[in-house]
């Protein structure tokens, strides 16, 4: 599956259904409401795993962040040992839903942590809660994050993304 089958999956249905696109093209991904038409999530170039990390963050994105741009969060290049430790905080869920949207799509699922020291490192602490996260959401997935995830694995045929056994190791960063 690439990043236009996935997009096209998202608008067609669950993006349809909330008036959100799903685009690919951009340098850097950003969510970019608009209350006149359709709200749009941009996705880096067109890599699949951008776009299913940034429909994740669309997913848990409450309807007051959903009017902010990028959902009101800022990207920061570079960051202290402390902004990185926030950043990892705030990404697990996200990260978390990409990797159950990916075993949904049959896409292979890779940790990121923007952040080259924490890559050396090996991430354990952001790893597990990845893990913990994903096997947390198997059972409290949210119906438009379930929805999207239905629609991929209609498309993929496979229909193991929601079971806790599947989540073991967490992929590499």
């Amino acid at each position: 599956m690439d990043a236009k089958l996935v997009a096209q999956i998202f608008n067609d249905g669950v993006g349809s259904k909330y008036q959100t696109l799903l685009k690919g093209g951009r340098n850097e991904p950003v969510f970019i409401p608009d209350r006149d038409t359709s709200d749009i999530i941009h996705y880096k170039a067109d890599y699949v795993s951008s776009a299913l990390h940034e429909v994740a963050h669309w997913c848990i994105a409450g309807a007051n962040r959903r009017r902010l741009v990028d959902y009101g969060y800022w990207y920061k290049e570079f960051r202290d040992a402390d902004q990185q430790l926030a950043f990892e905080q705030h990404e697990a869920k996200p990260q978390a839903l990409e990797w159950i949207f990916s075993e949904g799509a049959g896409i292979q699922f890779r940790l990121s942590v923007d952040n080259f020291q924490r890559i050396k490192s090996g991430c354990p602490d952001f790893k597990i809660a990845v893990r913990n996260e994903a096997i947390s959401l198997t059972s409290l997935i949210n119906k438009r994050a379930l929805s999207f995830l239905q629609d991929l694995m209609s498309v993929s045929g496979l229909k193991h993304a929601l079971l806790p056994e599947t989540y073991g190791e967490v992929p590499s960063c």
